[in-house]
């Protein structure tokens, strides 16, 4: 799949932010947010912990209200969260999806780059 990260890369606009950790648990409840990467490791039962940080994917359209509301940063030097953006007319989730698919999990993971993160992906991939 690392073959793959190039041409995959276009999916989502991945933008950063700085949460305070207490709103942080907020943005995986948040309408038009589905939770990926290390915000999706526990559903699938990873090996991989990331304490106040964020990942997901969020409609284009709901950003802005969400940025206003959870006073996100985005120019921080310590971001904690990452939103893949997509545009409304291709968002690929259904609307009572809170949890990316498993293959998108594993593509954002392999993203982070970390050792951690890469094993977390083989490991999802493996039982995908």
């Amino acid at each position: 799949l690392e073959h793959w990260l190039g041409r995959l890369a276009a999916r989502a606009e991945p933008l950063r932010y700085y949460a305070h950790p207490s709103v942080v648990g907020m943005l995986a409840d948040a309408a038009g947010v589905v939770r990926s990467g290390v915000s999706a490791a526990s559903h699938y039962q990873l090996d991989l912990v990331a304490v106040d940080e964020f990942e997901g994917y969020v409609r284009s359209s709901v950003l802005p209200d969400l940025v206003d509301r959870l006073a996100l940063d985005q120019h921080s030097e310590r971001p904690n969260v990452v939103l893949r953006v997509v545009e409304d007319e291709f968002w690929p989730f259904g609307s009572d999806e809170q949890v990316a698919p498993a293959p998108v999990v594993a593509v954002d993971l392999l993203e982070a780059g970390d050792s951690r993160s890469r094993r977390a992906a083989t490991a999802l991939l493996a039982c995908s």
